[in-house]
């Protein structure tokens, strides 16, 4: 088949296999908590439900693609907070990370920030036509490939770069407040919270929006990439330099994070990933070990969940009945049981987060999470995040 052929098959299949994998996205495991791990690679992830009366509407994701030729291959890291004012915030951000998941697997070649500017456009347009601009969410994600990095969002999630125990913000919040002040920095008024906090765009709300895209040079060859919802740098801001500067690797870092938010009501949703530094990103993307069929794109969930999507094999019939089939089964299963279900919920006294690390057959770089008594007191030899991403 001549590869402009097999490009217009899969763009014609591509609405459907988005809504597949957007069931998938949707689906998170019964636990409160569930983190995210990626086999070989030092990532760290998570997500919670927190105290949050509507139940978890935070997804995150990574995929990525690995073939012989190195210049086509990339890794995506992506963070959604569906908006909680909106009817089903879970389901537009499952939509946008599936959108852009996939997406990338048509916009090689066209450089980091022109890909991730136009997955987040499409994310926009599919989400909004899915749901009739009535279900919204905000996204933040990193997509390295072997030339180049880009950090993309729309709406106040937030990318952080970690370097030599210092946090700089890398984006800015599409807010009413943020609006204000970068359309006259003079202004000296205080807005109401409930107005300073007000998306000016979000993914799948009414309207056009304009993705906000930034080339990502790291200060330092160690730096690392937090992707977070405001339900980890809202009650956490003051104390980010802080915790980064004490904690010895990534995973002390998330399991502080989530116990300060936790401290201070955790009454949101809360969600991150840390991303290791670039030249880790592109040791594992120019790996033959870790290679996919070709077009191939592998979708890591939360929980135990890795989905291997070789998109070419997609396109034939039988395979798309199985999708098709899938969906329905999943649709049906949506309607009876997942928003009848009541929202999974933590203790709210006496214990704390406490993350540890596990290894073993199918678990490397898994965060197992649990309800337990914590002792935060013991001495440790303070330190910064290693620059290899890994922990100890």
């Amino acid at each position: 088949m001549p590869p402009s052929t097999e490009r217009n098959d899969f763009n014609a299949a591509l609405p459907e296999i988005i809504t597949w994998l957007m069931n998938q996205v949707l689906k998170l495991p019964t636990d409160a908590r569930s983190s995210l791990r990626v086999e070989s690679f030092p990532l760290v992830g998570f997500t919670d439900v927190r105290h949050a009366a509507h139940g978890n509407q935070d997804r995150i994701a990574l995929a990525y693609s690995v073939e012989s030729n190195v210049t086509s291959n990339w890794l995506l890291a992506v963070v959604c907070d569906g908006v909680g004012g909106s009817s089903h915030g879970e389901r537009a951000a499952a939509m946008a990370v599936a959108s852009m998941a996939l997406d990338m697997a048509g916009l090689r070649r066209m450089g980091a920030i022109n890909m991730l500017r136009e997955a987040l456009q499409n994310a926009h347009v599919r989400t909004s036509s899915a749901f009739h601009s009535k279900s919204s969410t905000t996204a933040v994600a990193l997509l390295v490939t072997g030339e180049s990095a880009a950090i993309g969002w729309i709406g106040d999630s937030r990318a952080y770069q970690i370097s030599e125990g210092k946090v700089r913000l890398l984006t800015t919040d599409d807010t009413l407040a943020s609006a204000v002040a970068r359309a006259d920095s003079t202004l000296e008024f205080e807005l109401n919270e409930e107005y300073a906090d007000r998306l000016s765009q979000a993914i799948g709300a009414e309207g056009s929006v304009t993705p906000n895209v930034i080339a990502w040079q790291p200060s330092s060859s160690g730096a690392h990439c937090m992707l977070c919802t405001d339900g980890i740098w809202k009650p956490t801001e003051g104390a980010l330099d802080a915790m980064a500067n004490v904690c010895r690797d990534g995973q002390e870092l998330m399991r502080r994070l989530l116990l300060v938010s936790d401290w201070m009501g955790g009454l949101d949703n809360a969600s991150a990933i840390l991303v290791p530094p670039l030249d880790v990103v592109r040791e594992f993307i120019c790996d033959p070990a870790n290679m996919t069929p070709k077009g191939g794109v592998v979708v890591c969930l939360p929980g135990p969940q890795q989905t291997l999507l070789p998109a070419l094999s997609l396109l034939d019939s039988a395979g798309l009945t199985r999708i098709r089939n899938q969906d329905r089964r999943l649709d049906e299963s949506n309607e009876s049981t997942y928003n009848s279900k009541k929202a999974p919920t933590k203790r709210r006294g006496g214990g704390s987060s406490k993350i540890r690390s596990t290894s073993g057959a199918g678990t490397a770089g898994q965060l197992v999470i649990a309800e337990e008594p914590l002792d935060d007191t013991s001495p440790h030899p303070p330190g910064k995040i290693p620059g290899d991403g890994t922990s100890t």
